[in-house]
């Protein structure tokens, strides 16, 4: 009974990055003297009041992210830069975003900030773990927290970049928010996105150079077939100038392998004549 009653344990912890609640330990059979004992012995650590890992080593993202979500409720939700990062088109969060319904109030938690929405069973995702919002909500709360239109333009790009989401999904989403921040800019963006700017540097350079200084319309995400395989230009000026302009950061030259890739891409452009 007692491996059986550890196994169950270890299942449920394991869904859930290694965290576990004194409620959840209660419900599947374990004691109050029995959790005090785990705890006491360093095998259970504390994390938030209530809410444990039963891992050792250091605490990682995703289990912070289980622990500020097990604290909150079953009606809590991860959102802004930690749903982002859940579903891949934002950097690990400084500090872990859980969204709660109005009127609720938690405090503040180490390394946990909270949010209070008015719509958020709407706004969340219906069937994906850890539970967060729906990505095109995300992107509209990281909008409504920018500073900058370039602030505002970074989850946009990336999202659909990424085909997570698309120009369409996210301006049907901002429909339907009575109220929301940059909704002007945010439709400017949407519409340099359909276009093909998927790209923060490639929607900069459409604005700062194709445009400002009355460049030819380039054609965006142009495909070029090469050796049976697609190839995907940032953007292309065809008759008369077959001209190439590759939009790539730093990021994109972290190692002599990425430089060496891209002299090839150019090289091969070159010798097709463009």
């Amino acid at each position: 009974m007692r491996t059986q009653l550890a196994t169950v344990i270890h299942e449920l912890a394991t869904a859930q990055a290694g965290v576990i609640t004194h409620g959840q330990a209660l419900e599947v059979g374990l004691s109050s003297s029995a959790i005090h004992r785990r705890t006491q012995s360093g095998a259970w650590r504390p994390i938030h009041k209530a809410v444990y890992t039963i891992w050792s080593g250091p605490l990682s993202t995703l289990a912070g992210v289980w622990a500020g979500l097990l604290y909150a409720g079953s009606d809590a939700v991860a959102s802004h830069q930690t749903a982002a990062w859940l579903d891949g088109f934002g950097e690990p969060p400084a500090s872990i975003d859980i969204s709660v319904p109005q009127p609720r109030n938690l405090r503040g938690l180490p390394g946990v900030r909270f949010h209070r929405s008015t719509w958020l069973a709407m706004r969340r995702h219906p069937t994906k773990t850890p539970p967060r919002t729906r990505i095109e909500e995300t992107v509209l709360d990281l909008v409504e927290l920018a500073r900058t239109v370039d602030d505002l333009s970074a989850p946009v790009t990336r999202a659909c970049r990424a085909r997570l989401t698309s120009p369409e999904r996210i301006a049907a989403a901002a429909a339907g928010r009575r109220k929301l921040k940059w909704r002007e800019d945010l439709t400017l963006v949407l519409a340099d996105v359909s276009e093909g700017a998927h790209a923060f540097l490639e929607r900069r350079y459409l604005i700062r150079v194709e445009r400002a200084h009355g460049l030819p319309r380039g054609s965006r995400q142009h495909v070029i077939r090469r050796s049976g395989r697609s190839e995907y230009k940032d953007v292309y000026y065809d008759e008369p100038y077959h001209v190439v302009v590759e939009l790539d950061g730093p990021v994109g030259h972290s190692s002599d392998l990425d430089r060496l890739r891209d002299m090839a891409r150019d090289n091969a452009d070159t010798l097709d004549g463009r």
